[in-house]
């Protein structure tokens, strides 16, 4: 296995075990579900009123030891299956974390690897105070350290591919699964900003939006603007408690009013295999830049060399 193949594989075998997580508790809380369903039916015959469960928390005076309660809540049974909805989502919201702090690991070591191999792919001040000829001493672990230390990132690194990697640009935009991948990757790290440092909570969703667009460079008046701004809500609980959460719960819609079919949206599973095609388009384009073989290279670094190439092809028909 190439270097390259074991920082893909590095990233990918991190996807699969969230993958697995993410079946665990939609499995897990499927049975939570069927718990308190099966636990209010046998107390119907009791008259035990709405009440299902009652909480509290306590902690210590530090200064004389008593026990002071911090306060409660009586749970009904509606209420102990939306906690279990709410949990749900919240242990999905820090999957999509792991997802996207392992796709930056991915990002630093694609990046340090291709600058240990072809220096003039990094920006000059990459390297730090040191000059041309002592480069070639220096290991993998010299390049991943000025990584780590590099100013601005992940940004400043997909900058650099783009303008490196001309064809990428195109290809993030116009391609076979007809998805904005410059915009998803965006919008992924900003929900992860939001979980990590806000509970999960955007506090002013207007403002979030705007954020996403001017980053992306959509204009919110252009004739796809909606579209994009479809894209963002349909990640926010925009109509559940507490509003404007970060909404990664799977999602049922029928396909049409009575119709028997419904269609089904795995939204945190999406967000994750937009990752791993992103990754591995990364991967695969990095290869070809590397390569010794011109023409590979020209692939990449020039869009029109691309089209010419695949153009003819049925399965790239959205470069036509």
């Amino acid at each position: 296995m190439s270097q390259l193949d074991q920082i893909l594989n590095t990233f990918t075998n991190k996807l699969v075990e969230i993958n697995n997580y993410q079946i665990f508790v939609k499995e897990s809380t499927k049975r939570s579900f069927q718990h308190y369903h099966n636990l209010k039916e046998s107390t119907k015959e009791f008259d035990i009123g709405d009440i299902a469960s009652a909480n509290r928390l306590f902690t210590r005076d530090i200064e004389n030891g008593e026990l002071l309660t911090l306060g409660g809540k009586n749970n009904t049974f509606d209420d102990l299956v939306q906690t279990v909805e709410l949990h749900n989502n919240k242990q999905y919201q820090w999957l999509l974390v792991e997802a996207y702090e392992a796709f930056e690991d991915y990002i630093d070591d694609l990046y340090a690897y291709i600058g240990w191999k072809d220096n003039t792919f990094w920006v000059a001040k990459d390297f730090g105070n040191i000059s041309i000829d002592e480069l070639e001493d220096k290991d993998l672990e010299w390049f991943k350290s000025r990584v780590q230390a590099k100013q601005g990132t992940p940004e400043s690194i997909y900058k650099q591919f783009r303008i490196k990697m001309q064809t990428l640009t195109m290809l993030e935009k116009k391609n076979s699964q007809d998805i904005d991948y410059k915009f998803k990757i965006i919008l992924i790290a900003k929900l992860r900003h939001i979980i990590v440092h806000n509970r999960g909570i955007v506090k002013n969703l207007d403002k979030f939006i705007e954020t996403i667009f001017n980053e992306t460079g959509i204009s919110q008046n252009g004739q796809n603007a909606e579209k994009y701004k479809s894209n963002i809500l349909f990640y926010i609980g925009t109509t559940i408690d507490p509003e404007n959460i970060v909404l990664l719960l799977e999602r049922e819609q029928e396909l049409a009013e009575g119709f028997p079919l419904m269609t089904y949206h795995d939204r945190l599973g999406n967000l994750i295999k937009e990752l791993a095609s992103y990754s591995i388009l990364l991967k695969n384009f990095t290869e070809k830049y590397l390569s010794d073989n011109k023409n590979l290279k020209k692939l990449v670094t020039q869009e029109e060399e691309y089209r010419k190439f695949f153009s003819s092809s049925n399965l790239y028909g959205y470069l036509k």
